[in-house]
Order: C-alpha cells, then structure tokens, then sequence
C-alpha cells in the first residue's frame, strides 16, 4: 500500500525583506558586460529605496490524519508508515533558496523602475510631473505585484507505505484515517483486493484528512 498522506505544502505570498544577500543577487542578475556606471548607479539608488518584495514561501496546513491503518475481518494486520517527508523537503528546499527569490523579486522591480524612467523620458515629462508620472506609474505596477503560488497544490505532506501479507484469494480491506496517536477517526474505506498467487498487489490511497481515496489498484 502507497499512501499520499495529509494536505501537502502550499505556496503563499509574504512580504520578504530586502537583505543584503538578495540585493548583491538582484546586482549579479542585473549586470551584463555591456552595463554602463550610470546605470548601476541607477541600480543602486533604486534597490536602496527597495525595503520588501512579494515572494512565495511554503505553507504547511494542519491536517488530522497522521497515517492510515489497516484492517480485515475487524482484525489490524498494518498501519503505513512515512516513506518520504516531502512538506519539510519542501519547507528546507523553500528556505535555501530564498535569498535567490527575494533577489529575482528585487531585479523585477529595478526593470520595473527603469521602464518607467525610460518612458517618462521618451514623452518628454520632466520637472514635477515627470516625478509624479514617475511616482503613479511605479506605484500602480508594483502594486499590483503577486507572489507566483502556482505549483505545489497536488502535494501530500508525506508518502507513506504499508506491507500487507495475505492468502491467496478475495479480500477485503478496511483503511481507517489514524490520528497521532494512533487512533481511528473520520471515514472508513473498504476495498475488495484480489490476491494472485506470485504476483504482488498494489493499492495507491490518496488521504489528505479524514476521507480516503483509491487512486490505483495494480497487480504485478
């Protein structure tokens, strides 16, 4: 039995500091080798005024279920156990990388600001109504600014497996939700299996809390 236990990690957007690590990566992306000084002064004035950024972190939402025990005939033969903890792979994977993040954030908003800077001098707006064009303009495209929390939303929190020895013939399995300590909660799922003699038989149970779903039942 392979069990995706629990409400996987989610991306959502927070408000991420502008650190001196992120903006030496906002620097590194933004340079090439045909920058001129005046435009990494330009760069410098910009990312000084840069105090956060929107970026995704991960979310790790509460979830009851801790595993999915296993029974037949009112009698526990197994209960799964934690294969892989992907929440925390998430969650560390998330961390190491924030410093590169916030500085993409950092350099998407420097572009921002020279396009505006460009296109206030391709219309000729100068003097105070250059500063307030400048001033609108930037606050309307950096306010609109989201965090990208597309990915991750099909995640468990772990992947869990359980070894069930059986006879040969028709069975059938009852998969209860088990909370941390161990005990039954929510909807029991009951699944017929078919246990082939020398072949193996694989059950993927698909459980984020207190339902559980049979994603595929193979023989091999």
């Amino acid at each position: 039995v392979f069990a995706l236990v629990g409400r996987g990690p989610q991306l959502v957007p927070v408000d991420a500091p502008a650190t001196t690590v992120a903006s030496t990566v906002a620097t590194a992306l933004l340079r090439s080798d045909d920058s001129d000084p005046q435009a990494e002064r330009a760069w410098a004035e910009t990312l000084a005024g840069i105090q956060s950024v929107k970026v995704p972190r991960v979310m790790v939402p509460e979830s009851r279920i801790a595993g999915i025990g296993i029974t037949t005939n009112t009698q526990v033969i197994s209960r799964t156990e934690p294969l892989t903890d992907v929440a925390t792979l998430a969650v560390k994977e998330n961390d190491a990388r924030m410093p590169l993040t916030v500085g993409r954030a950092m350099a998407r908003r420097i572009v921002k600001e020279m396009a505006v800077n460009r296109t206030a001098k391709a219309l000729n707006v100068d003097g105070q109504m250059g500063s307030i064009f400048r001033m609108a303009a930037s606050a309307a495209w950096t306010g609109t600014e989201q965090a990208d929390t597309r990915n991750w939303g099909l995640l468990p929190r772990e992947i869990q497996v359980a070894r069930v020895e059986l006879p040969v013939g028709a069975h059938t399995l009852d998969f209860h939700p088990l909370d941390a300590a161990a005990m039954p909660f929510g909807t029991t799922h009951r699944i017929p299996v078919e246990v082939i003699d020398g072949k193996n038989t694989y059950l993927i149970l698909i459980a984020p809390d207190q339902k559980i779903f049979v994603a595929n039942a193979a023989e091999q």
